[in-house]
C-alpha cells in the first residue's frame, strides 16, 4: 500500500486530516466509522501494511475507544512518533488486556514470572509497551524476546524504559539483527 512509506511531517499531516474528516469511514483497512462508533471490543489489523500513517491514525482513535480490550497491529511498519503514540495510548488505557500478543493484562497485574514473546513480532511499538510495563513486575524473572525484529529502537525502548529489573535472572534477545552497538546498550 503506498501510505506504507510515507512518515514525518506527512504521515502527520495526512493522518490529521484523516482524522478531521468525520465522513471517512475506512482508511487503508482500517475501520475508522466503527472505532469512531465505540463498536469494537478487539481491533485486528495484523499485516495490512498501514506503516505510520496507520499508526497515527489508531493511535488518535483508541482513546474514544472505551470498550475495546485488544489490538493487533502487528507486521505492520509502524516506527518513530506513530510508535510512540501508539504505545503512550495503549500504556494510557487500562481497558486493554492484550496488544500485539503481548498479555498487557497479566504485565499490570505482575502475574508472571516469565514472559515469553519469541517469535510474536510485537514490533517496535510492542517494545515500547513491554519497555513501559517492565518495571511494574517485581515478580518476572525470565523475559523471551528472540525473533521478534526488535532493532535498534526496540532495544533503545527496553534499556531507556528501565525494563532490565534486578529481578531478571534470564534474558533472551537472540535472533533479533542486533549489532554491536545494540547489544551493548542491553547488557544486562
Amino acid at each position: 500500500m503506498l501510505f506504507r512509506s510515507i512518515s514525518g511531517d506527512g504521515a502527520s499531516q495526512l493522518s490529521s486530516a484523516v482524522l478531521a474528516n468525520n465522513k471517512i469511514e475506512k482508511f487503508n483497512d482500517i475501520p475508522i466509522k466503527e472505532m469512531r462508533a465505540d463498536s469494537l471490543t478487539t481491533l485486528e489489523l495484523p499485516e495490512k501494511n498501514i506503516g505510520v500513517v496507520g499508526g497515527l491514525i489508531v493511535a488518535g482513535l483508541m482513546p474514544v475507544m472505551g470498550s475495546l480490550t485488544e489490538v493487533d497491529v502487528r507486521y505492520n511498519n509502524i516506527s518513530g512518533n506513530a510508535a510512540s503514540q501508539l504505545s503512550a495510548v495503549v500504556l494510557a488505557n487500562t481497558k486493554i488486556e492484550k496488544f500485539n500478543e503481548i498479555p498487557i493484562k497479566e504485565m499490570r497485574a505482575d502475574s508472571l514470572t516469565e514472559l515469553n514473546l519469541s517469535l510474536k513480532g510485537i514490533g517496535i511499538e510492542g517494545s515500547m509497551v513491554v519497555a513501559g510495563l517492565m518495571p511494574l513486575m517485581a515478580s518476572l524473572t525470565s523475559v523471551d524476546l528472540s525473533w521478534i525484529e526488535l532493532g535498534p529502537a526496540g532495544v533503545k525502548a527496553l534499556v531507556d524504559g528501565g525494563a532490565f529489573t534486578a529481578s531478571l535472572m534470564s534474558v533472551d534477545l537472540s535472533r533479533n539483527r542486533l549489532g554491536p552497538a545494540e547489544i551493548g546498550r542491553a547488557h544486562v
